[in-house]
């Protein structure tokens, strides 16, 4: 359950209702952007929030376009890397209009590529990274050449297929999330957590305009962050292979890996953990520039 002190926002950003999870201090010294993954949502970080509201940073935790109060789209588009970075960077030019507030981004399964994409897109107001159990579109791409990871990754296809998914999303959306947690290795008591029937539907999109920018990136090599960046990885994932420092160096020049015994909610199931990690890695690197 949210504290009280936690509150919905919304917005038309970018002709499009917008909504996010909100906690602002006084006096705050950074903002930290959780980035949720499928088929969650926004409170699915509730264990973080939770703890980082007695600590002066501005939280943010979006809904993903699509999830709960933020609108669908008709456009693939919006469903992408690009464009929902920059929904965004339009809700936190709302929240800190002096654009000078250091910014520490979190993501999860698919939120991490949102948290790779918004990294490079704020660039020196970026001081972290912080991934867990999830992969940025470069890194996925090249494990899809691995047959283990294939085989794991099988429901991206499915995701594919016109109609089919949603049909699926909206009429067994309980037995799709069992699913998942099945996948991912999750306990029965992580398992339990509500989530929203939307979110099924919004990670079709994703999953497709995904895979898109996939292909699309055989173009285009992006540079490496500079941002110290921190990966925490539930060693017992059935869905995602564990990362390795080679795999991640390509996209940064110093990551820290760091597994833990958990599946892949690793933030839900490993709660206290995740949260002493989170916060020793921004106080290790809030005072460097």
């Amino acid at each position: 359950m949210l504290a009280e002190v936690i509150h919905v926002k919304q917005k038309t950003i970018r002709g499009l209702e917008t909504a996010w999870l909100e906690h602002r201090p006084s006096n705050p010294k950074g903002i930290i952007v959780f980035l949720h993954g499928f088929p969650d949502h926004a409170e699915h970080w509730s264990e973080q929030l939770n703890y980082f509201k007695d600590h002066p940073y501005i939280l943010i935790a979006p809904y993903s376009r699509g999830v709960g109060p933020s609108e669908s789209s008709k456009s693939l588009n919006r469903y992408g890397s690009q464009s929902q970075s920059l929904d965004m960077k339009a809700m936190i030019a709302e929240i800190d209009e002096t654009k000078k507030l250091p910014i520490w981004f979190v993501g999860h399964d698919l939120g991490v590529v949102y948290a790779w994409h918004c990294t490079r897109l704020f660039q020196k107001n970026t001081k972290g990274l912080i991934v867990m159990n999830g992969l940025n579109l470069r890194q996925m791409r090249v494990r899809l050449k691995n047959p283990v990871q294939l085989s794991k990754s099988w429901y991206m296809f499915v995701m594919q297929i016109p109609k089919v998914p949603e049909l699926i999303a909206t009429k067994f959306s309980d037995k799709v999330l069992r699913l998942a947690h099945y996948l991912g290795n999750t306990p029965g008591e992580v398992a339990t957590v509500d989530a929203d029937a939307h979110a099924g539907l919004a990670g079709i999109p994703q999953y497709r305009a995904f895979l898109r920018e996939m292909v699309g990136q055989f173009r285009h090599r992006l540079p490496r962050v500079k941002c110290p960046v921190l990966v925490l990885w539930g060693k017992d994932d059935n869905v995602l292979l564990p990362p390795s420092l080679n795999e991640i160096e390509k996209d940064a020049v110093k990551p820290v890996v760091r597994m833990l015994e958990a599946g892949h909610w690793v933030h839900r199931e490993k709660a206290a953990d995740v949260n002493r990690l989170i916060h020793q890695f921004i106080k290790d690197n809030e005072a460097k520039t």
